[in-house]
């Protein structure tokens, strides 16, 4: 059996990225767009985050490695390599989130991630987010200590320096 997590891009394809921000409030107001959905149109058209395409067979990240950039995939479709054959297939798509968790709590990745096809991503250095969450106030920081937490299921045994 496999799982699979994609959101709907298709929804998108009518708004240009470079439209002004009340035709985009109009669009997301009359299509009713989950949380989620603005969420990934706020990445995806982020200027600010440097675009990556990686062909079929990449890894973007790997088993054992503390990743240095977190992906957030825009198009295409990547696959968790099984770390057992019994173990199920997980397909990510557009809306999935690669690596930014374990690096921003300097942990090992679990599980080695390929693309199936061509993926573009965003790209996220850790470094850059890392020192961004630095600068935020304490309640803020709160919400993201808690957030890494709940995503990496208690495996961040120590709070980094720029989190506490």
């Amino acid at each position: 059996m496999t799982q699979q997590f994609s959101l709907d891009r298709s929804v998108f394809e009518e708004l240009s990225l470079v439209s002004g921000s009340t035709e985009r409030y109009d669009f997301f107001d009359d299509n009713r767009l989950s949380g989620q959905q603005r969420l990934f149109f706020q990445v995806w058209a982020s200027q600010a985050l440097q675009v990556g395409v990686f062909g079929s067979g990449h890894a973007l990240t790997k088993a054992g490695e503390v990743p240095v950039y977190g992906y957030v995939i825009t198009s295409g479709e990547a696959h968790r390599i099984p770390l057992d054959e019994n173990a199920e297939e997980v397909v990510l798509g557009p809306g999935s989130v690669l690596g930014l968790a374990e690096g921003l709590a300097g942990i090992p990745a679990l599980h080695t991630v390929e693309a199936l096809s061509s993926v573009n991503c965003k790209v996220i250095p850790i470094d850059v987010a890392a020192a961004d969450i630095g600068r935020l106030n304490p309640g803020m920081k709160g919400i993201c200590r808690f957030t890494l937490g709940r995503i990496l299921n208690g495996r961040m045994e120590k709070v980094p320096a720029w989190l506490q």
